[in-house]
């Protein structure tokens, strides 16, 4: 069993009353060393586009300004994550995810992490943003 599998079945799969439940809400796609920027956000918009963002501040130490994103979102209804590896940097402070047409109307989760600009193997822990609606 693989790590990733191996966290979310301890932390994400939910037994109430004998029936077993994700909680997205603790879905893990990323376990890392990389510091996530303060400020994380997502807000649907229009077009069935959600608008990611953050904070950057040049003089802190979270990482380098060339540091990438990758969005994740789980579409419950449908049964479906989309998401964008290595996508904006950090320096960019946003990223505008458009998701398929069907996602209109659905409630969905939202996650996003970093991965290094300059080391392969070095990641952020992923988070767990929120749920919202596609419009």
């Amino acid at each position: 069993m693989n790590r990733a599998i191996k966290t979310n079945l301890k932390w994400a799969v939910v037994n109430t009353e004998g029936i077993k439940r994700i909680d997205y809400t603790q879905i893990t796609f990323s376990q890392g060393n990389l510091q996530l920027p303060p400020g994380i956000e997502a807000i649907a918009e229009n077009g069935q586009t959600v608008l990611f963002s953050w904070q950057y501040h040049e003089y802190h130490p979270w990482g380098s300004a060339n540091d990438r994103c990758t969005v994740l979102v789980y579409n419950e209804a449908k049964n479906t994550f989309a998401y964008q590896i290595d996508t904006a940097p950090r320096a960019q402070s946003q990223y505008k995810f458009i998701l398929p047409a069907s996602f209109a109307g659905d409630l969905v989760y939202a996650y996003l992490s970093f991965n290094s600009a300059y080391e392969q193997n070095l990641c952020s822990n992923s988070y767990f943003i929120g749920r919202l609606t596609i419009i």
